[in-house]
């Protein structure tokens, strides 16, 4: 599945028009190996899988970043067990500039778990930060997806993954001048954070918990 195909066939599906045929893209980009994965809304789930995997078979280092961060159990279980076994497990977030500040502080119901095992967690200053893109040692993906269970319950959504060293490291360069732009968040601060902080979260995560439920 490429990215002719996968667009033809939703412009098909909600078009009265139909499209001429293409030539299909090679599934090279250069000496680089690449592939297509998508979700759609629920009834594939293979963007999700294919992290959950990768996260399971790191060797030394887990870098996602991510605009939104709804993360389901089985990804903060995965994350945490990366780190747990010394992985380099690192998370890049929006900060306070946002332009949806009920979803930040819905996933902030999840930093305290995270930190405490070992993943490291940035949030990024001075302005929003819509990156989407996960590092796992020699492996990228990027593209629409953020890394978070309303992504997958209803969205269409389409990552480029490559396997290559040499693009992998130009991507951590990115990521990492990300970082110096960013609030490392500790597990000491952040049990010290104020009330407000921490009703603010509650507030949002159990509306959170609640949509996820009953929608």
């Amino acid at each position: 599945m490429d990215w002719q195909t996968l667009f033809t066939q939703n412009f098909e599906k909600w078009s009265a028009s139909t499209l001429p045929k293409l030539n299909t893209s090679s599934e090279k980009l250069g000496d680089v190996s690449a592939r297509l994965a998508y979700t759609t809304g629920g009834t594939r789930l293979e963007i999700k899988k294919v992290l959950l995997n990768r996260i399971s078979m790191s060797h030394n280092s887990v870098w996602l970043a991510s605009a939104y961060f709804i993360p389901s159990r089985k990804i903060r279980k995965a994350l945490r067990k990366a780190a747990i076994n010394g992985k380099d497990v690192r998370l890049l977030l929006p900060g306070e500039i946002t332009d949806h500040p009920a979803v930040r502080y819905a996933s902030r119901q999840y930093y305290a778990r995270l930190l405490r095992f070992g993943v490291r967690i940035f949030e990024y200053q001075g302005r929003f930060t819509h990156t989407k893109m996960v590092i796992i040692d020699d492996w990228v993906t990027i593209g629409s997806s953020n890394m978070d269970r309303w992504n997958f319950r209803w969205n269409l959504e389409a990552n480029q993954e490559m396997d290559n060293k040499n693009t992998a490291n130009k991507a951590r360069k990115i990521i990492n001048d990300d970082f110096s732009h960013c609030h490392e968040i500790k597990y000491i601060d952040w049990i010290n954070r104020s009330r407000i902080q921490r009703t603010k979260e509650w507030l949002w995560g159990r509306l959170d918990m609640f949509l996820t439920k009953y929608i």
